[in-house]
């Protein structure tokens, strides 16, 4: 994901990508003239940007000052929060055994987050949930 916030980034991102025309492009010189021209514009940033895989564009677009990063599965979701020590799971005991489940990515200083409950098993709570609904 670029993302492009004003007229200025649009220019360093055309400079990091070594297309500096596009900022001066009649078509591409204001954020409304970049929103109406957008098919124009994907087709002149895919083709520059499908050069070089990710990694190289995030390091090149993010040293201009343009925010970018990659979007990631899940998998690359949590290895990532884990590299950098967000602790996204959290274990819980339920029955004996480790259940993992999502962290609460909020942390107050002065009310830290607590677990307190597993989350249910698949249909765990139907008998209560029918009979409080009076569907039985």
């Amino acid at each position: 994901v670029i993302a492009v916030g004003n007229d200025g980034q649009f220019a360093a991102l055309a400079g990091a990508i070594s297309r500096p025309g596009l900022a001066s492009d009649p078509r591409f010189v204001t954020n409304p003239l970049r929103v109406t021209n957008r098919s124009a514009l994907a087709i002149e940033l895919t083709a520059v940007l499908e050069t070089h895989g990710a990694e190289h564009w995030q390091r090149i677009i993010t040293a201009a000052g343009v925010p970018c990063g990659p979007i990631n599965d899940i998998s690359q979701a949590f290895n990532l929060a884990t590299e950098l020590g967000l602790n996204p799971i959290a274990v819980l005991n339920k029955n004996g055994e480790s259940v993992a489940q999502v962290a609460n990515p909020v942390h107050y200083s002065s009310t830290p987050v607590t677990y307190r409950l597993a989350p249910p098993t698949v249909g765990q709570d139907n008998a209560a949930l029918i009979a409080e609904f009076g569907l039985a």
